[in-house]
């Protein structure tokens, strides 16, 4: 979340955006720290929420940005796609790759690269219709998603193993 507090106070003041950071976790003292610094007024921080909360903030939300420096399969991009909400996260998310069509349905970035991030935020930020083009795309890419077709990739993967040896 600090890449993303950090990226966002680089263009709050031509881009202007609300952002609710929920969740807690050992980083709370120093992202409060960086939102006082920061001036960064329209940052709110809710804290953790039970599952059955979440719905709500994807409701409200135009954009879910996941930076994560290590996360192998958070359920999050599942859920936020489900409300037709584009993606920005990084390169660390493992399902990155099979959820997120470049351009598409979400923008990846590497992690730690603040300026990658800051120009996915201002891109996102300043452009309703790609947004909404694709938070449509998000929604379509976990539609086509079914136990026969994760069992013909799991097959096509050990295929390829077995063959390359």
């Amino acid at each position: 979340m600090q890449d993303l507090l950090l990226a966002y106070t680089a263009i709050k003041d031509e881009y202007p955006a609300n952002i609710i950071l929920v969740g807690s976790g050992e980083e709370k003292s120093k992202l409060k720290g960086i939102i006082n610094f920061g001036e960064l007024e329209d940052v709110y921080m809710v804290g953790f929420k039970n599952q059955t909360e979440l719905p709500k903030y994807y409701a409200v939300a135009d954009i879910l940005v996941l930076p994560s420096e290590l996360d192998p399969s958070p359920k999050t991009l599942n859920e936020a796609m489900n409300f037709e909400l584009p993606i920005i996260t990084t390169n660390q998310v493992g399902t990155a790759p099979d959820l997120i069509e470049e351009t598409e349905s979400g923008l990846v970035y590497n992690a730690g690269d603040i300026k990658q991030l800051t120009e996915h935020l201002k891109k996102l930020i300043s452009d309703k219709k790609l947004r909404k083009k694709m938070g449509r795309t998000a929604k379509k890419t976990l539609d086509n998603w079914s136990i026969e077709k994760d069992i013909v990739g799991i097959k096509k993967a050990l295929d390829h193993i077995t063959h390359a040896k």
